[in-house]
């Protein structure tokens, strides 16, 4: 298990190395949100709120973080590339809690499947979660 966690640490800091701007823009738009989240946490700012309210909230940012290095990674964000943070931004932690739930609710029903297609269930289940980390 330890060579795999190294392997997995290493080739993320690889490819952090490779596009250290684009990471570094994704992770001002993660604080950015995370500040969003912060002002209304259970039940969000409403439906499509993050395009409408993000740059108000990145210009708060920079205000009170004046000579961040992200600065000039600033742009005009329309999505939070994590399909997760955006439901969390717009739905609070209650629209969190209800996908997962959503997400839990089909893994429970595909174990308690006799047959076999429960596999092909559990396989687009996991890409659909993992595209939704990187939209």
């Amino acid at each position: 298990m330890l060579p795999i966690a190294i392997a997995l640490l290493g080739g993320s800091y690889l490819l952090y190395q490779q596009k250290k701007d684009s990471a570094n823009g994704r992770l001002l738009i993660w604080q950015v949100s995370w500040e969003m989240i912060k002002d209304k946490p259970l039940l969000g700012h409403g439906y499509r709120a993050f395009q409408a309210k993000y740059m108000d909230h990145q210009a708060i940012y920079f205000k009170n973080y004046p000579n961040s290095r992200l600065s000039i990674l600033a742009d005009n964000v329309k999505h939070p590339f994590n399909e997760f943070l955006k439901v969390t931004v717009e739905f609070g932690l209650g629209g969190l809690l209800l996908v997962l739930a959503f997400f839990s609710g089909i893994i429970y029903t595909g174990t308690r499947q006799k047959d076999n297609p429960k596999s092909l269930a559990f396989s687009g289940l996991s890409i659909l979660f993992v595209l939704a980390c990187f939209s």
